[in-house]
């Protein structure tokens, strides 16, 4: 009895380790456009994570590994975003999927033929 009454403590003290380490759902952020990079942030340690961008009728893939934090960012280099082009990003992996969505800004107008 003393055994199991041991071992049980060991599983409720183990459980909000186990919870803290993805305490939240996943998401993704803009970290900066020119060049473009994302952050991950809520996917569990170590869990790959494909990349894909759509940019009008471009789609770019990267891939990502997650921290130990469940962290990961990525980079897509040269991509350019136009300066009135919306654009989408989804992180997926096996158990989850993030989306990062902009669209085209309010301000541009076409431009004007003389």
């Amino acid at each position: 009895m003393k055994t199991v009454l041991i071992v049980l403590l060991a599983v409720l003290a183990a459980a909000p380790a186990a919870a803290a380490q993805h305490s939240s759902k996943p998401a993704l952020d803009l970290v900066s456009q020119q060049p473009l990079v994302v952050r991950g942030t809520g996917f569990f340690a170590g869990e790959r994570v494909r990349l894909t961008l759509r940019t009008g009728g471009d789609i770019v893939y990267r891939r990502a590994t997650a921290s130990r934090a469940g962290v990961f960012r990525s980079n897509f280099g040269t991509v350019t975003i136009g300066r009135c082009g919306g654009f989408s990003i989804r992180a997926t992996t096996k158990r989850h999927a993030a989306a990062l969505k902009t669209p085209p800004l309010p301000a541009c107008m076409p431009e004007r033929s003389p």
